[in-house]
Formats: C-alpha cells, structure tokens, sequence
C-alpha cells in the first residue's frame, strides 16, 4: 500500500456531504414523528411498531428480527412484549430457562456430541 501524503488530502465532495445530511434529516425526521405521534399524541401502537419496539428491547438487527418464525412473533404479540414490564419478566424466564438447561445432563451430553462429532462434517476425502 502506498502511504497517502497530505498533500493529497481533499475535503469531502458535495455529493458525499449531502448523502450525509439526508441521512442524518431523515433519522432525525422519524424520531421527531414517532415521539409527535405516541408521546405527544397518545396514539396507540400499531402492529409494525409493536414488533419495532419489541426487537430494540432484543437488540436485534433487522434481518435477525426477519429470520423468526412467524408464529414466534404473533407470540411475542400475545405476551405483549413492547410493554417493558411484560418484557423483563419474559428475559427473566428465559434466563431462567438457559440455566436449567444447562444444568440437565442429557443436555450436557449433546453439547458435548455437538462438539466433539457434531451432526456430520463435509470433507473431501475420498474414501
């Protein structure tokens, strides 16, 4: 790699900084129409802001929230998850949860055949 001189250096292009500022007015936008809308307006949640609030309470990216079943959403619905309350004590049970399995020994020794032989490996060996 050759090292860049300063001399070199140029400030932004236009096309790069107005990118930038229609990123930044339209993240802004939103923000100022979700808190017109729900705060200030008292409106009710949607389903598509439900499931919003639900995956930020996850902290999952998008494609992650997209990948789960359907039904498994229409649940996170039914238990009313965007409500903080209803969410702590759902977190709480699956830690719950994650505890106890890890605990049980017949989940123990899958882990352990997951490790070590794992479902089936893809090699090019002939045999």
């Amino acid at each position: 790699l050759a090292a860049v001189s300063l001399e070199s250096w140029r400030p932004p292009g236009c096309v790069w900084l107005c990118a930038l500022l229609f990123t930044y007015a339209s993240i802004m936008g939103w923000y100022c129409w979700w808190i017109y809308c729900f705060n200030i307006k008292g409106r009710e949640y949607g389903e598509d802001e439900k499931l919003y609030i639900i995956r930020r309470y996850m902290k999952m990216s998008q494609s992650q929230f997209d990948s789960l079943e359907d039904n498994q959403r229409e649940t996170f619905l039914e238990q009313q998850l965007w409500i903080r309350e209803s969410y702590e004590v759902y977190k709480q049970e699956q830690e719950e949860e994650l505890k106890k399995m890890a605990m049980d020994p017949r989940w123990k020794r899958y882990r352990r055949w997951m490790r070590s032989e794992g479902p089936g490996r893809l090699t090019f060996i002939d045999d």
